[in-house]
């Protein structure tokens, strides 16, 4: 019985110190920043990731949880986050680590590259397969690891 306890007490601690990233495999955009039992959801349309943000809390065990609407750039843990989305609108002198592409961006994703020099690319379910085909074939060309939501599920930056 105290194995158990210890084990489930282990479980909670690991759950509670562990930060994480998350762009959510979904179709309205969602992504969220979780620091010690403290977790931010970002959004344009948090009514129609109700659902997702209640079953992530849930695993999480913690009510503790603000919704905030989606910027261009974010920062996490140093890291700088670049988020474009269907206007196609970034700072052209931004450098940034990680960026994300939602909701069909019309860029040219070489030059993107180029500007920006990620060290991967995101793009979330929000997005064409037509344009996930040729963003992947970009990045592969680029040597650039890119990641699709549509096809490896959600992605967790730790």
């Amino acid at each position: 019985m105290l194995l158990f306890q210890i084990g489930i007490i282990y479980i909670e601690w690991t759950k509670q110190s562990t930060d994480e990233l998350i762009v959510f495999n979904s179709k309205k955009t969602l992504l969220s920043a979780k620091k010690g039992n403290q977790v931010q959801f970002f959004s344009h349309d948090s009514v129609f990731n109700e659902e997702t943000i209640k079953n992530y809390k849930r695993g999480l065990h913690t009510n503790r949880y603000q919704i905030n609407a989606l910027q261009n750039v974010m920062s996490y843990h140093n890291n700088r986050i670049l988020i474009v989305d269907q206007m196609g609108v970034f700072e052209f002198n931004l450098k940034a680590d990680y960026v994300v592409l939602i909701q069909n961006p019309k860029i040219n994703l070489v030059r993107l590259i180029e500007m920006v020099q990620p060290k991967e690319i995101i793009a979330d379910n929000s997005n064409s397969f037509y344009l996930v085909d040729q963003w992947k074939t970009t990045c592969r060309q680029k040597n650039i690891p890119f990641h699709a939501t549509a096809e490896k599920g959600y992605y967790r930056l730790k």
